[in-house]
Parts: C-alpha cells; structure tokens; sequence
C-alpha cells in the first residue's frame, strides 16, 4: 500500500513538475439561471492569458446552436502584452458553420470566432450569453479541461427558483457548493483556486 501511494504521489509530481503552460485562465465566471418555464440562461465571462502557439487554441471561440439553443451574445477583446486592446469582436464577426450536411439528421450549427492576433503574450476575453429553451442536463463545467493550462481563477454559479431540483457530483478536487436562499431562488457556488497546468 505506501508502494503504491509513493508511485501515485511521485506521479502527479512528475506531472506537474514536467507540465508546460502554455495558457493560463485568469478570471472564469459562468453564471447559469433557470427560470420557473425552465428557460435556462448561461452568461459567460472567461479572460486568458496565451502565452504561445501551442496556447492558441484556448483563444478560439467555437460553440453550438440549434432550434433548442441561441447564442443571444458574443463579444470578443484582444489586449496585447500592455494590456493595450487591440481589437474587439463581435458575433457578427463570426463564421456560422451547417455541422451536419443535412438538416434531415440535425439543425446543429456552430459559432467559430479567430481573434486572428499572434503576438504573444496577449490576453482574450470572452463574453458570452447563451439561452436553451428546454434542456435534460445541464453541461459538465470542467475549469482545467485540457493539459498546459494554468487555472487561477474560476466560479459556476447555478441560480434557480426554490423549487427546481438538481443532482450534481463533484469531482478531482471540487468542493461541494456553497447555497444562499432567498424567498424565491437559491443560488448555488462552486470555485476552485490556483490549479497549475498538468503535462
């Protein structure tokens, strides 16, 4: 048994210790808000640092939508090394892309978004206002989704009317949520703090 849990430690030391950053999440706020219709609202606000070229990816926007899902808003800021904004976009400036070749099959479409900027390091910002008319779950919130990414800080916020019932699990370090209760909603918090990038 310490065999094992010295291998298990040495491991998630190697893989810190080896990890690059290429990206770090600086602020990630995602505020989800579910009405009495269960008309379910999500504003997102997330600002990255990228750090190179292998970071690039985390400045792209792409997202779905469909009959049951809008993407009401996008805005988009590039700011360069100074903290200088160099440019702001917007969702007119997307591509909109058919995913399925047939809307016999789906009505899926997806939002891409290239800031087109490569002097790094920059800084991005996204701000985002989603809205689903009707939905089953609810979408996994995962802050460090990807290797090389560095996460300082980042916030789910679930605000629902007192009735609605949810279940939810958390994992890999998560903490359970904090809950506030008014007369009509509760608004549930979950944060996490300081995650370095994993190789």
């Amino acid at each position: 048994m310490k065999i094992l849990l010295s291998v298990f430690i040495l491991c998630i030391y190697c893989a810190t210790a080896l990890a690059k950053t290429s990206a770090i999440i600086e602020e990630w706020k995602t505020h989800l808000s579910v009405n009495q219709s269960n008309e379910l609202v999500i504003r997102e606000y997330k600002r990255i640092k990228i750090l190179d070229e292998t970071g690039y990816r985390f400045a792209l926007f792409h997202e779905y939508y469909n009959s049951f899902k809008k993407i009401r808003s996008l805005q988009l800021t590039v700011f360069d090394a100074t903290n200088k904004r160099i440019k702001r976009l917007s969702k007119g400036d997307a591509r909109d892309v058919m995913i399925s070749p047939s809307y016999e099959v789906s009505d899926v479409r997806m939002l891409v978004l290239d800031p087109e900027y490569r002097n790094f390091p920059f800084t991005i910002e996204f701000d985002v206002e989603s809205s689903y008319n009707g939905f089953l779950t609810l979408d996994e919130w995962i802050p460090r989704s990807s290797h090389d990414l560095q996460v300082n800080s980042a916030e789910l916020v679930l605000e629902c009317h007192k009735e609605y019932s949810f279940k939810s699990l958390e994992l890999n370090g998560v903490e359970k949520p904090t809950v506030q209760e008014t007369e009509k909603t509760k608004v549930f918090r979950w944060a996490v703090a300081n995650l370095p990038s994993v190789e």
